[in-house]
């Protein structure tokens, strides 16, 4: 078995482990009717341990394995869930180590846990959930509606402050106990790949957030939409089902009490008591008594009855001969006057006639009901205007069904951070940070490409990831190793090929300064100089950012391997004129000027030759036109400013200054200082200004070149 498979199996039996100290916690504490619970410790200690899904998990199965014992623990699922996050959180920040973050953390789930406790209890019970609790905040509040919530809220919160003040300590206290090792490889075992650290999975995560409608944003909705639609519908047929099924049964009860009502009194003695008129309190009557608490007796076994009653139906009035409402029990005369509500009216000729009305819908002046009407029969058998009337609030079902809906919402919220939280932590660690991962291994290799050493080493951090996802991921995965290893083993051989290229272009490139030196020419040093200069000026220009564009490393390296053979169309022009002393005439002038036309040529055809031999390009251009000038006014094009390429504007700058530090035209070299000054003075006109800024504002490091390359 696999490391991580065993990681797995402990988590998992920490989750039933947990799950099973919370549930006996919570038994124990009903059994012996203690008020601390403890039955949220195994779901911090688990989330401290094990991270935001073990937590959620353990606090959602917790609920529903007590709601099998208690109904109403399946409501508080969601502050169970909380819980878990905040723990999970406290944990993952490492908030533990600072003894006071503890009080804070046992702050944080007190308040937390005692406001929702309340507001739930309100919401399910109308009170507290516990009697001794509501029994001491109404004994506190004195009376004061206001006082007695605000007390019971306080009472609410020093039990939760103590309850879950000593699940925290003993769940801190565990957790402390568990190998860190243990710790870490629990907290770690949801990972498809070897752990990223928190740097790491913040850079992924950082990067996630800039791409619209992201792979973990797209499952998460989709489960998040799919769970809400489901329970949304669910929700509303099931209510719907519930209202019409209750309204149904509600309108049996009313039909079928009339009826019990009606087969259970005889009326022949109604209109003694109409002309009694007495009060129903004091009223000594023995059939009336015997007929009055047979009424009461119904109402009181069908709780839902709002109202049981038997009135005289005239024309004129309707008149009371029993009522079970409280009212009329107390303070009420038997033949009492009602005068007709508007909602009756329109059965008024019915009523009066004895026929029966059945089950209808009422708005009355009362409120809204369910209403039966039966008649009542004399000893013949026929139908009187004595009624009986049976009523249900409506409003009963409504808040049935408001109350059904607050369950649903509680069970649906804790639930619904569930599948949010399983949405996240799917594809964070099957696609999210696989997929970000592999995106930043390959970003880092695409951009060592250049650099085997760095290749080699980012490699290697691919291959350290070991993605076992067991699906396509994976296998992308398998693939990229391999593509890259066979690609960094290209590249090392590539490598060793340009070296060796290299080695042979610099040899070549030498060789050929040997050639004109040995010609008489120019001096070896002359050109190990050239060389130097040029990488120095190189380097300079760049570090100040001038012509950033251009100054690429394989540029750079183009025209410093390649600087030697700026003056190589020499070869072509008579030995007479370049050793002549004195001034050269003006045909021998133009002759030498033509070094320039006859380098380009040498140079072009050995590129033409050569393929992809680019660094023959840069020594052609220098070749070509290092005896330009900035206003324009040199040869052999008359090129000016940044039209003439940048390897010949710097080769201008040192070939110029060769020329005055060296001996020249048997003429006498001047000081490097002196010479500095002239070549600040053709700023602007023979020289790109820039480049003998560089050159002119690094004169130490000329100095040490020229010290360095002198004749033995």
């Amino acid at each position: 078995m696999k490391k991580v498979d065993k990681y797995k199996v402990y988590t998992f039996i920490c989750i039933i482990i947990c799950s099973s100290v919370n549930v006996t916690c919570s038994y124990l504490a009903k059994a012996f009717n203690i008020p601390l619970y403890l039955d949220t410790m195994g779901t911090i200690l688990i989330a401290l341990v094990g991270g935001y899904f073990p937590g959620i998990i353990t606090a959602v199965a917790t609920n529903l394995i007590c709601s099998i014992n208690s109904a109403d623990s399946v409501y508080y699922t969601v502050i169970s869930v909380i819980i878990a996050l905040i723990s999970a959180s406290f944990s993952k920040n490492e908030r533990y180590k600072k003894k006071t973050n503890i009080a804070w953390f046992i702050l944080e789930i007190t308040l937390i846990a005692g406001f929702l406790g309340v507001v739930f209890q309100i919401l399910l019970l109308g009170k507290p959930q516990f009697e001794y609790v509501a029994d001491t905040a109404r004994l506190m509040a004195d009376g004061e509606n206001t006082l007695y919530y605000v007390f019971a809220f306080f009472l609410i919160l020093v039990i939760n402050f103590i309850d879950k003040g000593i699940s925290v300590i003993i769940a801190l206290a565990v957790y402390n106990a568990v190998p860190k090792y243990l710790k870490d490889g629990i907290w770690n075992s949801s990972w498809k790949q070897n752990p990223l650290s928190k740097s790491e999975s913040a850079t992924i995560n950082s990067f996630n957030k800039n791409v619209n409608n992201s792979f973990r944003i797209k499952i998460t909705g989709m489960l998040i939409s799919i769970t809400f639609v489901l329970t949304i519908t669910y929700s509303i047929l099931n209510i719907r089902i519930i209202y019409n099924t209750s309204l149904e049964e509600g309108k049996n009860l009313v039909l079928d009490t009339t009826d019990f009502v009606v087969n259970s009194i005889n009326t022949s003695n109604f209109s003694k008591y109409l002309e009694d008129n007495e009060e129903v309190r004091k009223y000594n009557d023995e059939e009336y008594n015997r007929i009055n608490d047979f009424l009461l007796k119904i109402k009181k076994s069908f709780p839902d009855l709002a109202y049981l009653y038997i009135y005289k139906i005239t024309e004129d009035a309707c008149y009371a001969v029993f009522d079970t409402d409280e009212n009329f029990q107390q303070e009420g005369y038997v033949g009492e006057r009602e005068e007709y509500d508007g909602a009756f009216l329109k059965y008024k000729d019915k009523l009066l006639k004895g026929e029966k009305i059945g089950v209808i819908n009422v708005d009355s002046v009362y409120g809204n009901f369910v209403t039966a009407y039966e008649p009542l029969y004399d000893e013949d058998g026929n139908t009187t205007t004595y009624y009986v009337g049976a009523d249900i609030y409506i409003e009963n079902y409504v808040n049935y069904v408001r109350d059904y809906l607050v369950k649903i919402i509680l069970i649906f919220s804790g639930f619904f951070i569930l599948v949010l939280a399983f949405g996240f932590y799917f594809t964070a660690y099957n696609f999210v940070y696989p997929i970000g991962s592999l995106e930043k291994s390959m970003d880092s290799i695409m951009k060592s490409m250049d650099d085997q050493d760095q290749l080699e080493k980012n490699v290697k951090k691919l291959q350290k990831l070991d993605i076992r996802t067991n699906d396509e991921i994976e296998k992308l995965y398998r693939a990229l190793c391999n593509m890259t290893t066979l690609t960094t083993e290209q590249m090392r051989n590539a490598l060793s090929l340009t070296n060796s290229n290299k080695k042979m272009q610099s040899g070549l490139i030498i060789t050929i300064a040997d050639i004109m030196a040995g010609r008489g020419l120019d001096s070896k040093t002359h050109y190990q100089r050239v060389n130097a200069y040029v990488r120095m000026m190189l380097n300079e220009l760049k570090r100040r950012g001038y012509y950033a564009e251009k100054l690429s490393d394989k540029y750079m390296y183009d025209v410093e391997t390649s600087a030697p053979l700026y003056d190589i169309g020499k070869i072509n022009i008579p030995e007479a004129i370049l050793k002549k002393r004195g001034k050269l005439t003006d045909e021998e002038a133009e002759i030498l000027k033509g070094h320039t036309e006859a380098g380009r040529k040498i140079l072009e055809n050995a590129i033409s030759t050569v393929e992809g031999e680019n660094y023959l390009k840069e020594a052609r251009n220098m070749a070509t036109y290092h005896h330009e000038r900035w206003d324009g006014l040199g040869y052999p094009e008359g090129l000016h400013g940044e039209v003439i390429p940048l390897s010949a504007r710097i080769m201008a700058v040192i070939d110029h200054f060769e020329d005055l530090t060296t001996s020249y035209d048997d003429m006498e070299p001047i000081s490097i200082e002196r010479a500095m000054e002239l070549l600040k003075n053709d700023a602007g006109t023979k020289f790109d200004p820039k480049c003998v800024e560089v050159f002119t504002e690094a004169e130490a490091k000329v100095k040490k070149i020229f010290g360095k390359f002198q004749e033995p």
